[in-house]
């Protein structure tokens, strides 16, 4: 067997993408915490790796990433018009539940929680294991990465990200 056929063979069997600067790319995306590195390997790579996401290896990967782009964008290009009723409540009592890994809030926030769902119950319907609904959990994770990170870099990460994903 040639040095061709046994990589045909291992690539088949791996469903390792043909090129494996996108392989390692693709593998430090999905270890690395550094948002600006994580944009900059996309942005580098978009093509191969848009291509290496239609691989059965990568369905799941591709579909972690579909989700946390389509559930993001509304909230980082400001084109949901529910998003002042988050602010608002966020002012008022965010500081009991400040990121999307705070521990359930009770008392005032699950008072205020309850009121601000009254006004919104469909929209508002689905909750997550705390009882926070979804869109709320979607808003306060892209505002808890723009205070982390800065918006420059939430910016980045999304335009990258747009690149490879089919919204």
């Amino acid at each position: 067997m040639n040095l061709f056929a046994a990589k045909i063979i291992f690539v088949t069997i791996f469903q390792i993408p043909d090129d494996m600067t996108v392989h390692k790319a693709l593998v430090r995306i999905m270890t690395s915490f550094d948002f600006d590195e994580i944009a900059s390997l996309i942005e580098e790579n978009a093509p191969g790796i848009k291509k290496s996401l239609q691989n059965g290896k990568y369905v799941e990967f591709k579909k972690v990433v579909n989700r946390l782009y389509n559930t993001s964008a509304p909230w980082v290009y400001h084109t949901d018009p529910h998003e002042k009723m988050f602010i608002d409540f966020y002012n008022k009592v965010g500081h009991l539940y400040p990121k999307p890994t705070s521990p359930k809030p009770e008392g005032i926030f699950a008072e205020e929680l309850a009121l601000m769902v009254s006004k919104k119950p469909k929209y508002l319907a689905k909750r997550n294991s705390k009882g926070i609904p979804l869109k709320y959990h979607h808003w306060l994770t892209v505002h808890y990465m723009r205070e982390e990170y800065g918006n420059a870099t939430v910016l980045k990460l999304m335009k990258a990200t747009s690149k490879i994903v089919n919204p």
